[in-house]
């Protein structure tokens, strides 16, 4: 089915080439169905052409978002915020650009106005809001958001080995070993089998005793 949608689409695209409304509908589905590859690509040969369409502009950040560039995510709806596209979207994919381009510290406010913006059950900007203030050394407010995600998730899945360890590495930098242990006990409930979760609870026992 994806591989007929696709062949009907390029048909489709190859006589209306300078028809944005064909560019958005083929982006976005490509977006919505895993292929932000294709998705960047004619999103990006209609740019070439008319770098001002704002709903080609979305889906070409978005398919970036998508497959990994934050630097050409971040670019692009920085733009398109410059432009009156200002909600959910836009806060959290620049938020988590600035992160992952090693800028905590800007991505902070925008990560906070995407978790003002989120809908009831969603997380991620949760999430990246606590790695940004943890990464800021605002080790509170970090642990707060990642037992606030922790409190939001269910079922319990493999992400909650990650939050607890993240937890844990926090207090650790504040020199709180005994809750570092404890968070790290927590990992060994998603992962009994790595060695380091064991390694990390040793140490933290040995910082307790010095």
């Amino acid at each position: 089915w994806d591989d007929f949608i696709t062949m009907i689409g390029n048909k489709i695209l190859k006589t209306n080439p300078s028809d944005s409304e064909i560019v958005v509908s083929m982006a976005s589905y490509f977006n919505d169905t895993e292929h932000p590859d294709k998705a960047l690509a004619i999103c990006g040969d209609y740019m070439q052409r008319d770098s001002t369409n704002l709903g080609v502009m979305r889906q070409y950040g978005y398919a970036a978002h998508l497959l990994g560039n934050s630097k050409e995510a971040l670019e692009t709806y920085k733009k398109l915020e410059a432009n009156g596209f200002d909600n959910y979207e836009s806060a959290m994919i620049i938020g988590y650009s600035l992160l992952k381009l090693d800028s905590a510290w800007n991505a902070r406010p925008y990560l906070r106005k995407a978790v003002e913006k989120r809908k009831e059950g969603e997380y991620a900007s949760l999430l990246h809001l606590g790695n940004a203030y943890i990464a800021c050394g605002e080790y509170g407010e970090g642990i707060g958001c990642l037992y606030e995600v922790i409190e939001t998730i269910t079922p319990k899945n493999d992400l909650y080995y990650s939050l607890y360890n993240s937890i844990g590495e926090a207090y650790y930098k504040q020199k709180i070993y005994e809750k570092a242990a404890k968070a790290f006990l927590e990992c060994t409930k998603y992962k009994s089998d790595n060695p380091l979760v064991y390694y990390n609870i040793a140490q933290m026992c040995k910082g307790m005793k010095d």
